[in-house]
């Protein structure tokens, strides 16, 4: 069986992800931890993933060291309006690519939300894991 042209740019394309990406998860839910730690491991080739609750994430935001390359947040980051989460990793890691992972079932709630614009990345939890992996290939792609 012959690829399309199309096909073939396509698979060029995903295998031109970027390598050695240092990637954070911020998520309560062990099991979407471990979804995302798994995820990183398979489709980001040679990358590091660390994976923190609420309290982790506060930790990491009050210390200084090496930063991230994507930052992903749980949409329940987002819902809490004291702790101004996506201001401050925007703020302490500049340069990373921040995604929201949420659920569809507080898109309502989100839409309303003036941070939403401030991620870069939005994956949505009803998402298959290949969808989201090509997302994330997608979005760091190797320069030539």
């Amino acid at each position: 069986m012959k690829h399309s042209e199309t096909i073939n740019r396509y698979l060029e394309t995903i295998s031109a992800t970027r390598r050695g990406l240092r990637v954070l998860i911020a998520d309560d839910f062990i099991v979407e931890q471990i979804a995302f730690l798994e995820t990183v491991r398979h489709y980001l080739p040679e990358s590091v993933a660390d994976a923190v609750d609420s309290s982790g994430l506060e930790q990491l935001l009050d210390r200084t060291g090496s930063g991230y390359d994507l930052v992903i947040l749980e949409d329940c980051f987002l819902l809490d309006p004291e702790k101004f989460y996506i201001k401050r990793t925007r703020d302490r890691y500049p340069d990373a690519k921040i995604a929201l992972f949420m659920d569809r079932e507080n898109l309502y709630r989100l839409q309303t939300n003036p941070q939403l614009s401030d991620f870069d990345i939005i994956l949505t939890k009803c998402s298959t894991v290949e969808a989201i992996a090509e997302k994330l290939c997608l979005t760091f792609q190797e320069t030539h």
